[in-house]
């Protein structure tokens, strides 16, 4: 679901869509390609390691480690991510930390006028208080905002964060890549 996310959200943003895809070529573009566009964030579990010197780290904390895993491998799961923030055999947590930064950055205008973006990696793994901080938000996005929850376990995600998406459900590829 990652790298259909990823694509879908280069498109919205996308300078010169044709044929129904992004160009590729467009800044906007070459940002995504990076995992580096301003107007599109991510969220994952975390947990204190050794990668950060944070006292309560949040996604932005390990943001470099994401991007690189995410291009090598946006197929990657969750023991990869682990593995790549360096906290490995820790469970990882969405925290309170991350809601309020999602809600400042989500306060700023667009950088580039286009789609803002939260793409929230296993939000089952949110707490009580992070999804209550940021439900307003969630059932009201600020124009031209989107939330992207990418889930392997739906049943896990928190019934009031949930209830207010639009669930599309991405089948595994096949070995021969397709459904």
């Amino acid at each position: 679901a990652l790298p259909l996310a990823l694509a879908y959200l280069q498109y919205l943003n996308c300078e010169s869509p044709s044929g129904g895809d992004s160009c590729g070529e467009c800044q906007s573009c070459r940002q995504m390609s990076k995992l580096i566009h301003p107007d599109v964030h991510f969220v994952f579990p975390v947990n204190k390691g050794p990668k950060s010197s944070d006292d309560k780290p949040t996604s932005e904390s390990y943001i470099k480690y994401w991007r690189e895993l995410a291009i090598a491998d946006p197929y990657f799961v969750e023991a990869d991510l682990q593995k790549a923030i360096g906290v490995e055999g820790k469970s990882g947590l969405i925290a309170v930390a991350e809601a309020k930064n999602i809600i400042t950055k989500l306060s700023l205008a667009s950088v580039t006028d286009g789609y803002k973006a939260v793409v929230f990696y296993l939000p089952e793994k949110m707490n009580q208080e992070t999804a209550n901080r940021l439900l307003k938000m969630v059932e009201e996005p600020p124009e031209k905002t989107l939330f992207v929850f990418i889930t392997h376990a739906p049943e896990k995600v928190l019934q009031t964060i949930f209830s207010r998406c639009q669930s599309v459900r991405v089948l595994p590829l096949t070995k021969e890549g397709t459904a």
